[in-house]
């Protein structure tokens, strides 16, 4: 787990950062058992890969 300060510092290393997000409401485990995680998450996540494949 890390702190948002070190996620940022990874984030300047990395070439190619499209989105950085912080949720404040969800843990790690929650990506896994969330009942709504797809609708919290994940259709988010699908709307910003697809975006990003069709700028290319």
């Amino acid at each position: 787990i890390l702190c948002s300060q070190n996620v940022l510092e990874i984030c300047r290393h990395l070439p190619n950062v499209i989105l950085l997000e912080e949720s404040k409401l969800l843990s790690h485990f929650d990506y896994i058992t969330a009942i709504d995680i797809k609708t919290l998450i994940y259709d988010r996540v699908i709307e910003v890969f697809q975006k990003f494949n069709n700028e290319m």
